[in-house]
């Protein structure tokens, strides 16, 4: 009597074959892996933003607490954002003695190559130093107009610090206007962040950074006196 020595379903030898994924089959695979590449990259995309969206928060946060430690060792006076023939300098500079580290000017999402600051206040010329993204409110100080803390009626209404553009030529990423060369920019999901006086940082769209920003129409940007 004979046995059968093998499994169901297994051939016998030299009658194996070796089948191969079909050209069907293959393109289905792509379909599918280009429908998660499209569905995963955007929430990738957004999850690096918010990264840096909290990291410039964090970044603003610090220079508040520096122009607050300025303003308690000058009497409660904003420090002044200078700009007049033979005195040049700017807030950034000003600050500098209150900050450990220079980087915090600089917005993880910011592009621009670099920023102009004044480092000769008896003299004229900008030096070309690292990137800058943050805008002063001149409301606050410009030139001989130094404002006192005692001025701002709603300090948490009223932005000091906000994400910045400038016009790459003179003082970049220095002061906040309504001049389109200097207002604010929406680096953060069409949206950028600000530092009030009262020391809170907070994510404002595009809509609310860019209007109004001449004095005396918003809080943000007068300081109601």
């Amino acid at each position: 009597m004979r046995y059968r020595n093998r499994l169901p379903g297994i051939c016998a030898p030299g009658h194996a074959r070796n089948r191969g994924f079909t050209l069907i089959e293959l393109l289905v695979v792509i379909a599918i892996i280009a429908i998660l590449a499209a569905i995963l990259f955007p929430v990738f995309a957004r999850a690096r933003e918010n990264a840096r969206k909290t990291t410039c928060q964090s970044n603003l946060k610090q220079i508040g607490m520096a122009t607050m430690q300025y303003i308690q060792d000058y009497d409660e006076m904003f420090p002044v954002y200078w700009h007049s023939s033979g005195h040049n300098l700017n807030v950034q500079t000003r600050l500098a003695p209150y900050m450990k580290n220079m980087d915090l000017w600089v917005c993880p999402s910011n592009s621009a190559p670099y920023y102009y600051y004044w480092d000769n206040p008896s003299g004229t010329g900008a030096v070309t130093g690292p990137k800058g993204s943050y805008g002063w409110n001149i409301t606050l100080g410009l030139n001989s107009t130094a404002r006192s803390l005692a001025q701002v009626q709603q300090p948490s209404e009223t932005g000091m610090w906000a994400d910045s553009r400038g016009n790459g030529s003179t003082q970049q990423f220095t002061i906040l206007q309504e001049n389109s060369l200097y207002r604010t920019s929406v680096p953060h999901s069409d949206g950028g962040n600000m530092c009030y006086v009262d020391g809170h940082v907070k994510w404002q769209n595009q809509n609310y950074l860019r209007a109004g920003m001449s004095t005396g129409t918003r809080a943000d940007w007068d300081i109601a006196l």
